[in-house]
């Protein structure tokens, strides 16, 4: 068995797993680095590592049943979808480092898993809930910078000024990773919706098949961690308070409000603005390097 059939056996087998003991938090405290490759076996591993009360008399039967339907609906994800656990070198390590046990044991990434690598410039662009036509414009202008540059662009288009900023600059030359809010299916709406023929392009999700969809506080905590700066997008000077910004500040991390006055954010440290746009592009890559 290869690695990327390994993978998806053990994501398998997760899922089936938690759906048999029922308690997540549970599953995720038993599987760790020596034992994950148990996992191939999902019986054994419930029988070693869980109370076996349940399904005591039809264990064998309900483990089966539930495989089956774990295994249908992984048929439904993408092709060619890149799974990786926690305890694999692939993994992000920022990630481990900053979630460390609230790290998800798996994701999946459809598209130039090279994205991932620690060496890229990745760059979260977290958005707020502001329509305005002045402040989209300006939001543009802001994007409008990234165009050439040699950033990744961690987005969610879930918001209005996401999905304006994903038009902008979906074709052309920026390197984007999409975060993706529930499982990377084939007929998901976002991913249809978040198409591009850009090379330098690819889904994350951190939600198997089986799984509900995260929140959304959850999902911006893992594109601040897996970010070397994060970029907020907003005119509103209380959100120096945003959560994105707080995550960074636990981590060290830098963020970028790019619509804001310095005088604005005299008293937080690891944050910054520009005087001008002219700014932005230098200021990400000192804050980088």
């Amino acid at each position: 068995m290869n690695k990327s059939s390994l993978n998806k056996q053990l994501a398998i087998n997760y899922s089936v797993l938690k759906r048999l003991v029922q308690n997540d938090t549970l599953v995720n405290t038993r599987i760790n680095k020596e034992n994950i490759h148990e996992l191939l076996d999902v019986q054994k591993f419930y029988s070693t590592y869980f109370e076996s009360a349940k399904f005591v008399q039809y264990f064998p039967q309900v483990c089966q049943l539930v495989k089956r339907e774990t295994e249908t609906a992984f048929a439904r994800l993408k092709q060619r979808v890149f799974i990786v656990h926690k305890y694999d070198e692939e993994y992000p390590k920022a990630i481990l480092q900053d979630l460390k046990d609230e790290a998800p044991l798996f994701l999946y990434l459809c598209g130039d898993n090279s994205l991932l690598d620690r060496k890229v410039k990745r760059v979260s662009l977290v958005t707020t809930i502001n329509r305005e036509d002045v402040f989209i414009e300006a939001c543009k202008n802001v994007c409008e910078q990234f165009v050439g540059q040699p950033f990744t662009l961690l987005i969610q288009n879930r918001s209005v000024v996401d999905h304006v900023i994903y038009e902008q600059i979906k074709e052309r030359n920026v390197s984007i990773l999409h975060f993706v809010n529930g499982p990377l299916f084939k007929d998901e709406d976002a991913i249809k919706i978040c198409k591009s023929n850009n090379p330098k392009f690819g889904h994350l999700s951190f939600v198997g098949p089986t799984d509900n969809g995260m929140e959304e506080y959850q999902r911006i905590k893992l594109m601040n961690s897996l970010g070397k700066v994060t970029v907020l997008l907003t005119d509103n000077p209380n959100d120096i308070h945003h959560f994105s910004i707080q995550n960074n500040y636990s981590w060290h991390k830098p963020s970028v409000l790019p619509l804001l006055k310095k005088d604005q954010t005299l008293s937080f440290d690891r944050v910054f603005t520009v005087e001008n746009i002219d700014e932005f592009i230098p200021l990400l890559n000192n804050l980088i390097s």
